[in-house]
């Protein structure tokens, strides 16, 4: 077209018979879809990073399974943003520190009351059935004496109850290499029975006596006039086992004054036998009711 001032041809630009399409939108999000960025401008996500130096430390696990999940949510929607591996990693190792904590915490309560139920009540009976453990000063022996004298091992068992002091509590130990806790303690024709609370051991005195009260009764190993013989018993594979002593062990054994038909007493008894058999303690006697004397004839 001419120029309406100087008359020069001047080009005009023409109409573009075709506008450019238009981009097409995201049919699921209804963003425009993501481009590429331009060379350079990609960088890595912060949170991304955090996510998986988060989850590598023990105490961090949470917080990189939450950075992990934003961090791909960013990643996702901003394309200058990249990282997306960190993040994964961060993720798996997040939630699997999550998994470890959670089986934990519900697997050692577990254990420790399995633990508790198994070794409480094996304690409880250690506790009850403990033997009393004593260990009596060792005698002075004779330098011309040949012999060692006899030393008093962990359970107490010693064969020399010179010095040895008697536990007040009452009457225990062991028989044939079974802990022996006293249940009763019978006086009958002139024999002295004690039996174990499970009644798998008993122990008898033969011969104390026909009046026990007020008596008292120490037999070294070389005694022989004074030492009733000894017998004990216990269970093998429940077959009934017995053993007798007439002489060679120690025994120190004492009466009280009778109150009523009720006699105290203590003892000190130790057996040379291969197991070390023992009992020492306190003990009570009940003494049986007289026979009423028949009525004469009328």
């Amino acid at each position: 077209m001419l120029c309406p001032s100087c008359g020069a041809n001047l080009t005009v630009p023409h109409v573009m018979s075709e506008m450019p399409a238009q981009a097409a939108l995201n049919p699921d999000e209804g963003l425009p879809p993501v481009l590429p960025p331009p060379p350079g401008t990609q960088r890595t996500s912060k949170l991304a990073i955090a996510s998986l130096v988060c989850s590598l430390t023990c105490v961090g696990w949470l917080p990189g399974v939450i950075f992990g999940h934003v961090a791909r949510y960013l990643i996702r929607h901003d394309p200058r943003l990249s990282g997306k591996g960190l993040a994964t990693a961060g993720l798996v190792i997040g939630y699997g520190g999550v998994l470890l904590c959670l089986g934990s915490a519900v697997l050692i309560p577990i254990l420790v009351r399995e633990k508790i139920r198994h070794e409480f009540p094996t304690a409880q009976v250690s506790i009850l059935t403990n033997s009393p453990v004593y260990q009596p000063a060792a005698p002075q022996m004779d330098t011309n004496d040949n012999e060692q004298p006899q030393q008093p091992s962990a359970s107490g068992w010693t064969l020399d109850v010179k010095d040895a002091t008697i536990p007040e509590n009452p009457v225990s130990g062991a028989i044939h290499g079974a802990d022996f806790q006293l249940k009763r303690v019978l006086y009958r024709n002139g024999n002295l029975r004690f039996t174990s609370s499970d009644g798998q051991e008993s122990l008898i005195i033969h011969n104390v006596g026909d009046s026990i009260a007020n008596t008292g009764l120490e037999v070294q190993t070389t005694s022989v006039d004074n030492a009733p013989t000894i017998e004990i018993g216990w269970k093998d594979s429940d077959e009934d086992k017995t053993q007798t002593f007439q002489g060679g062990y120690a025994m120190e054994l004492k009466f009280d004054a009778a109150k009523g038909r009720r006699i105290p007493g203590q003892i000190y008894l130790c057996l040379p036998d291969d197991s070390k058999s023992y009992i020492a303690g306190t003990f009570t006697v009940t003494l049986a009711k007289p026979k009423p004397k028949p009525k004469p004839a009328q």
